[in-house]
């Protein structure tokens, strides 16, 4: 088990990722491998998926299909823990209560049930599930080491790209996925 520092100190590791990755949107979900830079034997995943859902999104404008995507950053060489996941569409409760090691900037949403429209960005808390991070917070209030989301929806490519970077930053990626913008990608 892996306390909260120990966590956190993976997310800030900085890192590579193996085979420079590609979304070419032909397909919805992504695994890339990831290595420290300093050191070479932690490795680490990001899974990435993307799917239309029949959502709809009420805007001052008219309704838009949203897209459901999470992002997901796990380390393998410590059990495969999951560390960082952002989700846009995606339904999530909160554990009720908070114990000794959920930090207070987490704890203060126990209970808190996260709707599809609501953005949520899921971190490590010692303690509860090795694989599963059950603890998640409003995009719009997570903020690790002075990196955050500006992506309050996504609606087009463009959206998801945009979120894609600001999690690589997050997670101190060293080098990019690369998107290819397809024919058959639509917005």
């Amino acid at each position: 088990m892996l306390s909260n520092e120990e966590a956190y100190n993976l997310i800030k590791e900085e890192k590579l990722f193996l085979n420079p990755p590609i979304i070419d949107l032909a397909h919805t979900k992504y695994n890339f491998e990831m290595e420290s830079i300093t050191q070479k034997n932690f490795k680490f995943f990001v899974d990435i998926e993307v799917k239309a859902e029949a959502i709809k999104i009420e805007l001052s404008v008219g309704r838009y299909k949203t897209w459901k995507t999470s992002h997901n950053h796990r380390s393998k060489s410590v059990g495969n823990i999951g560390l960082l996941r952002v989700d846009f569409g995606g339904k999530h409760k909160n554990p009720s209560r908070a114990n000794e090691h959920v930090p207070s900037w987490i704890a203060r949403f126990a209970g808190k049930y996260f709707e599809r429209y609501e953005p949520h960005v899921h971190i490590y808390v010692e303690t509860y599930s090795m694989q599963r991070l059950k603890w998640a917070v409003p995009l719009e209030v997570f903020d690790f080491d002075g990196k955050a989301f500006s992506v309050k929806a996504i609606n087009s490519i463009d959206d998801l790209e945009r979120v894609t970077r600001e999690f690589e930053a997050i997670i101190n990626a060293r080098n990019r996925i690369r998107f290819m913008k397809s024919l058959f990608w639509y917005g």
